[in-house]
C-alpha cells in the first residue's frame, strides 16, 4: 500500500500553567495506519533545570517509548530525533501529545512539537 509522510504539529505558548499527562489542546485522526520517521522541537524560550518531555499516543498508547520520547533539554532550543519508532499506530487512531514533564526554573516556553509519519493512503 503506498504511504506519504505527514506532520503533526502542537504549540504550548506557556507550559506552565499545563499538568503533566495533559493533552495538549489537539489531536489528529489517522486516514491511514502509521509509523513515526521523527520529532523535531523548537522552543522560544528554552527550559532550565529539567528538561522539557513530551510523548506523542495513538488511542491514548505511545507511540515512543521512555528512550525516544521527545526531549528538550535544559538550555536547548531545539531537538530533532528521527530514531523514534516503535509502534505502528492504526488507521483511525486518535493521535494526542501528552506532557511528561516541563522544565523546573523555567518550563520553556513558545514550544511547538512536530511529529513526522509515513501513514499509509487510504483505499
Amino acid at each position: 500500500m503506498p504511504s506519504q509522510r505527514r506532520l503533526f504539529t502542537w504549540y504550548m505558548r506557556s507550559p506552565k500553567d499545563m499538568d503533566t499527562g495533559d493533552n495538549v489542546d489537539q489531536g489528529y485522526y489517522l486516514r491511514g495506519s502509521a509509523d513515526p520517521v521523527s520529532i523535531n522541537m523548537l522552543a522560544r524560550t528554552a527550559p532550565t533545570g529539567r528538561p522539557f518531555i513530551v510523548d506523542v499516543k495513538a488511542d491514548g498508547v505511545s507511540f515512543l517509548d521512555s528512550r525516544t520520547r521527545g526531549t528538550l533539554g535544559p538550555n536547548m532550543t531545539r531537538h530533532r530525533s528521527s530514531n523514534v519508532a516503535t509502534m505502528k499506530a492504526p488507521a483511525g487512531a486518535w493521535v494526542t501529545l501528552s506532557l511528561v514533564q516541563v522544565g523546573s526554573a523555567e518550563p520553556g516556553r513558545g514550544i511547538t512539537v512536530e511529529m513526522e509519519v509515513m501513514e499509509a493512503t487510504p483505499n
